[in-house]
């Protein structure tokens, strides 16, 4: 038997035993099985790609069988995008989550700098044509 088949296997006994309700981290069935967690991972992925599984996005990654409901494919996507809902000016910014995410960790730690932010200097432009 292949170790795709075992995981597989695995997740529908899980599945059967507590009626689909339980979710399982990669460690925990690397655990039970005796695999690698990393080598559980892949196949997992795998299985995911497959459509054969669900994945629940978070810390630690969460996976069960995909039991063909779409009310509860679309309800955990909703939850994941309800828990990623961030309320600051900076989240309507493009590349806020990617390629500026640095910069608006850091504006946002200048912001909250206490008592009143962080100093800044304003530079205005000289005036080149003054009147003596």
């Amino acid at each position: 038997m292949k170790r795709i088949e075992r995981v597989f296997e695995y997740l529908q006994e899980v599945a059967k035993s507590q009626d689909g309700e339980k979710a399982l981290t990669a460690t925990a069935i690397a655990d039970n099985l005796g695999i690698l967690r990393s080598n559980v991972s892949r196949e997992l992925n795998k299985l995911y790609r497959m459509g054969k599984i669900m994945k629940i996005s978070g810390r630690p990654v969460l996976y069960k069988i995909n039991d063909e409901n779409i009310n509860d494919k679309i309800e955990i996507k909703t939850v994941n995008k309800i828990n990623k809902i961030d309320k600051s000016a900076f989240s309507d910014l493009i590349g806020a989550e990617d390629s500026l995410k640095t910069q608006v960790e850091q504006a946002k730690a200048a912001v909250i700098y206490p008592p009143n932010g962080l100093p800044n200097a304003s530079v205005k432009p000289l005036n080149l044509f003054m009147e003596i």
